[in-house]
């Protein structure tokens, strides 16, 4: 599932709410399945049930689709940026994350901008048929 969300985080840049599993692999506690909650230019946010994170810098993996029906896998090295204990609010538990990309290869980020274009204009689309 994709949708453009507008969220009263700290990120400037428009994401798209996701929930995919991604890989995270802090070199600490191994590699870790996570749930992709959004994506922008700038990072993601995850959803782990593990303790807080202890590394400040962290490689996370995950699926976005392409152009050609398929999907890519993404790789970047990204820094934590921001941490939330969800078991704060009722019916939830865990931790959402916001990791900030610091290393991404030029052709995935090709992709990911991509992807990310392709949300925005899709979602001007239904905004625009539904206002019209």
């Amino acid at each position: 599932m994709f949708a453009i969300g507008a969220n009263s985080e700290r990120r400037r840049a428009r994401r798209v709410a996701v929930r995919r599993t991604a890989t995270l692999y802090d070199g600490q506690e191994g590699t870790m399945y996570v749930t992709l909650a959004d994506i922008s230019p700038g990072g993601v946010g995850v959803i782990h049930n593990w303790r807080r994170m202890r590394a400040a810098e962290c490689q996370v993996g995950f699926a976005v689709p392409d152009q050609r029906g398929g999907e890519r896998w993404i790789k970047a090295r990204c820094r934590a940026s921001y941490e939330r204990r969800l078991s704060d609010h009722p019916g939830c538990a865990g931790f959402f994350v916001g990791l900030e990309f610091v290393d991404i290869d030029a052709r995935e980020r090709a992709v990911l901008d991509a992807f990310l274009s392709q949300m925005e204009a899709t979602a001007g689309e239904v905004s625009a048929t539904a206002n019209g």
